[in-house]
């Protein structure tokens, strides 16, 4: 009897060590899981162009565009906008995630951004230089839709698009002058002062498009 005490004593320690074991192991595959980084695609377009312009650095075709989307879609990616990101905690680990960005503003984002919307159902982000909506519009008195930007006017309309952010791409750093260069620290300034002048520009910006109702 003794005997047979003993083993069974034995089966049930080693029972309860296993039931430990996996315990531990499906509590540290939890945590593992939820604090494991999560890779983010972004692609960063500048000015859309028609289909008879020619693409540089900076241009890209409608069609150039499109096939990136459809080549992320059949490589099993999702479109996420900034909300998303905020809330990427809810999204699950097997998707692939991209966002979409088009800097700067160009009137060309009018023109065609609604439509690829439309069409593929993807969301996209636009970061606006606050001084390149301000008289930055017209050649010669006519507009010249390849090389112009956005109006806030026009801007506001793209806001109301419930798939597109509208971003911050600061005010008017967005050039280098005598004292700065683009919006890089300068080396006569310490972390105070250029934290400083980043906040201050960023708050000049905010203000001008909530003044123009564009919904950030």
């Amino acid at each position: 009897m003794v005997k047979y005490q003993k083993y069974f004593e034995k089966i049930t320690t080693a029972i309860i060590f296993l039931f430990i074991m996996i315990i531990l192991i499906l509590t540290f595959s939890k945590v593992y899981a939820e604090e494991k980084p999560r890779e983010l695609l972004v692609l960063m377009y500048h000015n859309i162009i028609g289909e008879k312009d020619i693409e540089n650095d900076y241009e890209v075709r409608v069609s150039t565009i499109e096939k990136d989307i459809e080549w992320l879609y059949k490589n099993g990616y999702i479109f996420i906008g900034v909300d998303d990101l905020y809330n990427i905690e809810n999204i699950r680990q097997d998707k692939k995630l991209c966002m979409l960005t088009f800097d700067d503003g160009y009137y060309s984002y009018l023109k065609y951004l609604p439509n690829i919307i439309e069409k593929y159902g993807v969301k996209v982000c636009i970061s606006v230089v606050g001084e390149f909506l301000e008289g930055y519009n017209l050649g010669n008195g006519k507009l010249r839709p390849r090389c112009s930007y956005l109006t806030y006017s026009e801007l506001e309309r793209l806001s109301k698009i419930k798939e597109i952010d509208i971003l911050h791409h600061s005010y008017d750093y967005h050039h280098n002058t005598q004292k700065y260069k683009g919006i890089s620290k300068s080396s006569f300034e310490n972390e105070i002062t250029y934290e400083k002048r980043l906040v201050e520009d960023t708050k000049k910006l905010e203000n001008k498009l909530k003044n123009s109702d564009i919904k950030l």
